[in-house]
């Protein structure tokens, strides 16, 4: 089971089955629209070093973009 924020969640079953929560067809419908596209990350680190919690919540910050902080990632800088 993952939380990918918002209230959405996803779990991968036996034998390539996904399985999301009721939500997740209202949220769909935004990114599958036409001219609409999704951008995804693919990060590692140590948990010794950063907690998941505190790489969620500390360093991305909140989901809703009105109470986010502007986030510059230079390469190299974290890590």
């Amino acid at each position: 089971m993952e939380k990918f924020g918002g209230g959405f969640y996803g779990a991968k079953l036996e034998g390539g089955i996904f399985v999301f929560n009721g939500f997740f067809m209202t949220m769909r419908s935004a990114f599958v629209a036409p001219g609409a596209s999704i951008h995804y990350y693919v990060v590692e680190w140590d948990p010794k070093d950063l907690k998941w919690s505190e790489f969620r919540g500390d360093l991305l910050g909140p989901t809703d973009p009105a109470q986010a902080s502007l986030f510059l990632f230079t390469y190299g800088k974290i890590g």
